[in-house]
């Protein structure tokens, strides 16, 4: 029996004991992403050739992506990847430019990067004719939603889709320190930094496939992103090894890229950039915020039109912070009080309308041990509404509000209420009742 456990964990290792996955393998930094490791023209050939040795070994169809900014020079380590036969996609001509309005100098700058890559690899003899590939640079798609949607509009007139990434790559600290002790002749060190990347590495793919459990589609193809460095080069054959054994299969751009995962759309916006699972998720939890706040002002509107101040009062934070006119009121319960003496029935308090104009809700981010960036579920929103009072037997007012709500323990709570004090409105003069004839 003292066996027993030693056996389960080998059988849980096979790879008949995983579903087998299928997995596009994304190259950046084409023809060597910096830091590479390599300082020689020799060293930066042989990084390349160990990169396309077990890419050939592992039969991985691989997609490469390249900055038409460090095309000039590399003809002679591009034309090892042209004769490798695989494909190139474009991350635009310079890979600072992130997205922002007005969207026309990132839009040249993509399209400067797709037809000089186009251009390169026809003067390299390449048999591939078009550009069709694309990937926002470090995964950044934009700090704003409308510029987000702005640069995949460019990228779709451009005949090109967007591949992301579902599986992403430690930072580049690690390929830094690497390449440091490489110069520095210090072995010990190396080997260390390799099985640190290796361990970094499987413990990424697992996180990402635990992400897409949680989303439902754990079945779906998976995009891994690794950069082109010497490290990622010395670590290939054994990552690769893993993955197959992991029940991963290989897999062509245009069969993975199909799947209708790389059709959905996200809410995710940020200015460090996230793999598509991530975006995915938080995008959800910021779906569910959205419905839920709307439905906690509704219900306290309703609370509030029925005569009923503490069920009102339960969309507030105990450490609320009101504010109207000259009128600043700290904590739930002394706004209670204030409310309770201004309106003492439920005739006073008449029928309460908030139509929310605008909500935005916020996400903040976290680096994990391996230097990836992770969104934060949401807990902060902002919402704008327009509050509308109409008690019995008295005028009307309509007036604004900013509602800051804060996720809590108990859910969502207001915990800042700046209201105007509001203006009158007139009411609709009842209709005389029509005459007997």
């Amino acid at each position: 029996m003292r066996h027993l456990g030693l056996l389960i964990a080998i059988l849980l290792l096979t790879p008949a004991a995983f579903a087998e996955r299928t997995l596009l393998v994304t190259l950046d930094g084409a023809p060597l992403a910096e830091p590479s490791g390599a300082a020689s023209p020799k060293e930066r050939q042989a990084v390349v050739d160990q990169w396309i040795a077990a890419l050939r070994r592992h039969k991985v169809p691989a997609l490469l992506f390249a900055a038409g900014r460090d095309l000039p020079g590399s003809q002679a380590l591009m034309r090892r990847w042209v004769q490798a036969g695989l494909e190139v996609g474009t991350l635009g001509q310079q890979v600072t430019l992130r997205p922002e309005l007005p969207i026309d100098p990132w839009k040249q700058n993509l399209l400067a990067g797709q037809t000089g890559l186009a251009a390169a690899l026809a003067d390299l003899g390449s048999k591939q004719k078009t550009v069709r590939w694309y990937r926002f640079p470090d995964l950044v798609e934009g700090a704003s939603l409308d510029a987000q949607l702005a640069a995949k509009d460019a990228v779709a007139k451009a005949k090109m889709q967007v591949v992301d990434a579902t599986i992403d790559t430690p930072s580049a600290a690690i390929d830094e320190a690497w390449a440091a002790a490489k110069r520095a002749k210090n072995k010990v060190l190396t080997a260390e930094l390799a099985q640190d990347w290796l361990a970094a590495m499987r413990a990424i793919v697992g996180r990402s496939e635990s992400v897409a459990e949680k989303l439902g589609i754990g079945d779906a193809p998976q995009v891994l992103r690794l950069p082109l460095t010497a490290l990622g080069a010395s670590n290939a054959d054994a990552f690769f090894a893993w993955l197959e054994r992991r029940g991963y299969k290989f897999a062509a751009a245009e069969d993975v890229m199909r799947h209708p995962l790389f059709l959905k759309t996200h809410s995710y916006t940020g200015r460090r950039g996230v793999s598509l699972l991530w975006r995915l998720r938080i995008s959800k939890d910021l779906e569910n915020a959205d419905k839920t706040i709307k439905a906690k002002l509704a219900s306290a509107a309703d609370a509030w039109s029925h005569g009923d101040l503490d069920g009102f009062m339960s969309a507030f934070a105990d450490d609320l912070r009101f504010v109207s006119g000259r009128t600043i009121i700290e904590g739930k319960v002394n706004l209670r009080d204030a409310y309770r003496r201004r309106y003492k029935t439920p005739a006073a308090m008449g029928t309460l309308k908030l139509d929310v104009q605008r909500l935005d809700i916020h996400t903040s981010e976290r680096e994990t041990l391996f230097g990836l960036v992770e969104p934060v579920p949401p807990r902060y929103g902002i919402a704008a509404v327009k509050w509308t009072l109409d008690p019995q037997g008295a005028p009307g007012r309509e007036g604004y509000a900013t509602l800051v709500l804060l996720k809590t323990s108990a859910g969502w709570r207001i915990f800042e209420d700046h209201s105007t004090t509001g203006s009158i409105f007139a009411k609709p003069k009842p209709r005389p009742k029509p005459k007997p004839r």
